[in-house]
């Protein structure tokens, strides 16, 4: 926990540099060191928030986190075997998995491949009718988005866990989100052991990640994909 409220104070404090250059550059009195200096902070806001604050809810949540005896069947039956070798070939357990098994149980796929929401993702429509849309909906969605993004180009579960985190950023919904998880007693019993930290509860986690809440982010989700996408468009570009 001590990991976790570390990078929390960090990502606030670089957050807070990030907004102090918005409102300074917007007002027209940032010196050109000023602006260097706090476009640093920026530039480093993505990294804070993968690095350290997605490291530690990793650490959170692999902490009692058992190997499905049947591995591969579980990818099998999970529909990722073949999508992500980097899974297939993984020799620990992910946290990513459990994410997925979340996904599986709660019909991500039928809820994300749907004709209404296939019209709503296409065209921006609201077919909620004026609805608001549940933490469980946002969260099947930035799963569904990171599977087809990140599974091609092969990144890592950690990857995949990493972009979900600055995805649940974005929402506003990264404590709600991890909550979900764990209060969801099928998947904890699943893939927990009793002494772990997630199967013990996860409120004073959560209550940390709530002073996250409130902020408003624009993190890239897919900012591991778009590096690699950049480096293969350099090479393929002819000289």
């Amino acid at each position: 926990m001590h990991s976790l409220h570390v990078a929390v104070d960090h990502v606030v404090t670089v957050y807070a540099a990030s907004q102090a250059r918005d409102q300074s550059s917007e007002g027209g009195n940032c010196s050109a060191v000023e602006t260097e200096a706090s476009s640093d902070a920026v530039a480093d806001l993505p990294h804070v928030v993968r690095k350290e604050l997605g490291n530690a809810l990793l650490a959170l949540f692999l902490h009692g986190l058992m190997m499905p005896s049947s591995y591969k069947s579980w990818l099998s039956f999970l529909g990722c075997f073949s999508a992500s070798s980097q899974l297939a070939h993984s020799d620990r357990a992910t946290p990513w998995l459990v994410f997925l098994h979340y996904y599986h149980l709660k019909k991500g796929n039928s809820y994300n491949t749907s004709p209404v929401r296939t019209l709503s993702m296409a065209f921006n429509v609201d077919v909620n009718g004026g609805s608001p849309v549940t933490a469980k909906q946002t969260l099947l969605s930035a799963i569904h988005h990171i599977k087809l993004t990140h599974e091609p180009l092969k990144k890592s579960p950690d990857s995949h866990f990493r972009s979900l985190v600055c995805a649940g950023l974005n929402e506003g919904r990264l404590a709600e989100w991890c909550q979900l998880i764990c209060k969801c007693t099928p998947l904890v019993d699943e893939h927990y052991h009793t002494w772990a930290f997630v199967s013990k509860g996860f409120e004073e986690a959560a209550t940390c990640l709530e002073r996250l809440s409130g902020l408003h982010f624009t993190l890239p989700v897919d900012l591991p994909v778009q590096r690699l996408v950049d480096i293969q468009e350099a090479f393929s570009d002819p000289l």
